[in-house]
């Protein structure tokens, strides 16, 4: 569920901000998002 949520959030971002790989990295690494 809210893993599926945020893989499409992370697709969407990359799509549209090509430069905020490190901030997806940096949430992707925070307890709120693994």
């Amino acid at each position: 569920p809210i893993e599926k949520i945020w893989a499409h959030i992370k697709k969407h971002l990359r799509r549209v901000l090509p430069n905020c790989d490190t901030f997806l990295e940096a949430l992707s690494s925070c307890s709120c998002f693994s």
